[in-house]
């Protein structure tokens, strides 16, 4: 009779150890990436591209209109900076970066200065947020329409303005509010002659602070938004008024979310921001 050998279960242990043996470990570095034909590590570095962008833009300079009242004025010609992060594939190398310059120019350099925000014309939408000080957000607005580069702002598609520009430091009022919005839309029309999308952002009480922001559908029904609403139709009718000629862009409503949330695991860049732009509160008397 021959004998029967029995194997003995491995422990639960040993199972572990095994299994954990066996499991494919992470991936840090992929060394065979420079040997990949030149199309596809192309096409590889702009699905790293991010989808478009809410690029925030900041000057430390006085507004023209509080400065001409000094005799010596005194306007920081550093440029303008943003808080809104890099895009990646300007660090990686020579490659990347090549390929990213493509989409991203430096710009908006103030008084013959370079430019220092990377900004694609074609997919980001420069924002005008809320400044601390009294109506600092349009002394900065005015600024940039007046000091920037003309080229940089001319190629802007796609702009969003914080409902802080029409305050006069931290009251409303409707008559200041109404003059404030007829002048900006008159900068727009004479600074960016190319503008798709004009977004106007509510003023928030407890506003983001984050480097990646986004612009998210706001309430129809809100107190703020309906009055924000009125004021920008009444200010874009009275602009067409006086310059009959200019075709305004396509305005509406959004406010502003983290984008940390939305951006988690995307791998495509979004072809363009129209579509989150169109989808957001917009005054029926106004649709086009």
């Amino acid at each position: 009779m021959t004998p029967v050998t029995i194997t003995p279960a491995p422990s639960r242990r040993t199972d572990g150890r095994l299994a954990q043996a066996t499991l494919p470990r992470p991936l840090d570095h992929f060394h065979l990436f420079p040997r990949l034909p030149v199309e596809l590590r192309l096409r590889i570095w702009g699905f790293n591209l991010p989808p478009p962008r809410v690029v925030s833009i900041r000057c430390g300079a006085k507004s023209l209109s509080f400065a001409s009242n000094s005799p010596s004025p005194s306007l920081s010609t550093s440029g303008c900076t943003s808080y809104t992060a890099v895009p990646v594939n300007l660090h990686v190398c020579h490659e990347s970066r090549r390929e990213a310059l493509a989409s991203y120019r430096p710009s908006f350099g103030m008084t013959r200065n370079p430019g220092q925000i990377f900004f694609d014309k074609a997919h980001d939408v420069l924002y005008f947020g809320a400044r601390d000080g009294y109506m600092a957000s349009e002394a900065q607005f005015l600024t940039v329409m007046a000091l920037c580069d003309p080229s940089d702002l001319a190629d802007v598609r796609h702009l969003a303005i914080n409902d802080s520009l029409f305050w006069v430091d931290s009251t409303y009022q409707s008559m200041s509010a109404a003059n404030l919005a007829i002048e900006v839309l008159k900068q727009v029309r004479l600074r960016m002659p190319r503008l798709e999308r004009l977004v106007f952002v509510p003023r928030d009480e407890n506003p983001v602070y984050d480097d990646q922001v986004n612009l998210v559908p706001a309430n129809p029904h809100g107190m703020l938004e309906q009055r924000l609403a009125r004021q920008t139709e009444a200010a874009m009718r009275a602009v067409c008024g006086l310059f009959p000629d200019w075709t305004p862009p396509r305005w509406c409503i959004m406010a502003l979310g983290t984008a940390t949330s939305e951006t988690e695991g995307q791998t495509t860049r979004a072809p363009s921001p129209s579509g989150p732009i169109s989808e957001c509160f917009i005054p029926s008397s106004l649709a086009r």
